[in-house]
């Protein structure tokens, strides 16, 4: 479907496509990826992929791949002193030299200087020295040199965060590589768990885009400082395919791919829980078995049948995206989840009723129907869910 469609689109035009910031590194994804792009000779195709990976460029490129040569320190100095503000500070002929060796630091990618500056901007000059002759810049880390030091300067920035921006940052190791991260969405997530309110979200927010912990345009992490997340949460969550050997008492986060299987023997303390590209028929109903402790519940990449009975199980529930059901109908359990306070269903456009009981759901602040436009009529109860769309803060959304 999707090259017959490209066939379509691309006939008999000159085209430039750009596949930026590739990290898939599956050959054969990658070679019919290639396949879907060659539309015959009524076509002129010009395609530019751009990767951190000399792997990935080997396998995709036709040509000689073209590597980008660093910025130059100068470079990285400048964006240095823009992030900081540095010719508005009194001390500033004090700290050029200071700043120009943390530049050199930067191995001329901008990442780095763009997260450096930043941190620097509240600095006095003293810790402007500690920065430059930080223990961080020498421990070992990745193979590749550039890389290395790019990874220690997001430490350094990441090492002076208040606990509750580290926590909030580190959180986001539970989204997959490359994920499009909503900005309301993580807030929600954030706010179900107890490490920010929606208020101090947005503040939480603006603080992580000016570090470049995230990006504005691409809504979502650079792969750097990804890995980033995930060194910091090594020890606090489970990654796809580590479940079985994992001993589960310890972790507090999960990011798993197969929902039809019993998450594990011991979860308790586990708080979120995403699947991804799970595409079961129905949910196990020994899966939340153990997850006693569970605030957040991702399954909108789930293609699952029906949404089970067992989701009653989770009593500290305050997050629910729920998945792709085919099925019509939310079950009524849904309404014995006494603390959540976020259910979206954008995902399950096939729903034609919400349960008749909804309103005792008392906690409820934010309910999205955005897609579900085979809901003709709100149940009576609906009318008791004061706290939905209170002080302009939480959307009810409904076609």
């Amino acid at each position: 479907m999707i090259r017959n469609s490209l066939e379509k689109l691309l006939a008999n035009k000159k085209i430039l496509i750009v596949l930026d910031d590739m990290w898939e590194d599956n050959m054969f994804q990658l070679e019919e990826l290639k396949d879907m792009l060659k539309v015959g000779e009524s076509s002129k195709v010009v395609v530019i992929a751009t990767t951190r990976s000399e792997g990935i460029a080997k396998k995709m490129s036709t040509i000689q791949p073209y590597k980008l040569a660093p910025l130059t320190d100068d470079m990285c100095w400048s964006i240095i002193k823009q992030k900081s503000a540095f010719e508005s500070r009194g001390d500033k002929e004090q700290l050029e030299e200071i700043g120009k060796v943390i530049a050199m630091k930067c191995a001329g990618v901008a990442l780095a200087a763009k997260s450096l500056g930043h941190t620097l901007q509240s600095m006095k000059s003293g810790q402007w020295e500690s920065v430059r002759d930080s223990n961080i810049w020498t421990a070992p880390s990745l193979e590749d040199t550039s890389s290395t030091q790019v990874l220690a300067s997001l430490k350094l920035s990441y090492s002076v965060l208040p606990s509750y921006l580290k926590l909030c940052f580190a959180y986001c190791a539970i989204f997959p590589k490359g994920h499009k991260i909503l900005k309301d969405d993580l807030i929600h997530q954030w706010v179900s768990l107890g490490f920010s309110s929606w208020e101090l979200g947005e503040r939480y927010i603006s603080q992580l885009l000016g570090l470049s912990f995230l990006d504005h345009f691409k809504s979502s992490m650079h792969d750097l400082v990804h890995d980033l997340a995930r060194s910091v949460m090594e020890d606090e969550i489970i990654f796809v395919g580590n479940v079985n050997n994992a001993e589960g008492s310890r972790f507090h986060y999960a990011l798993l791919d197969d929902c039809s299987k019993p998450l594990g023997s011991d979860l308790s303390k586990i708080r979120a829980l995403r699947f991804m590209d799970c595409d079961k028929y129905e949910l196990h109903d020994a899966a939340f078995s153990s997850a006693k402790s569970l605030r957040v519940l991702d399954l909108s990449e789930c293609a699952i049948y029906t949404l089970a009975d067992c989701i009653v199980e989770l009593k500290q529930l305050r997050y629910l995206n729920a998945p792709k059901v085919q099925d019509a109908k939310i079950p009524d359990s849904i309404t014995k989840l006494s603390k959540l306070i976020y259910l979206n269903l954008h995902g399950s456009p096939t729903i034609k009723a919400l349960p008749e009981s909804i309103g005792e759901i008392g906690s409820l602040m934010y309910l999205d129907l955005s897609s579900c436009s085979g809901i003709a009529k709100l149940p009576e109860s609906f009318r008791r869910l004061q706290k939905v769309g209170a002080f302009g803060l939480i959307k009810l959304l409904v076609c």
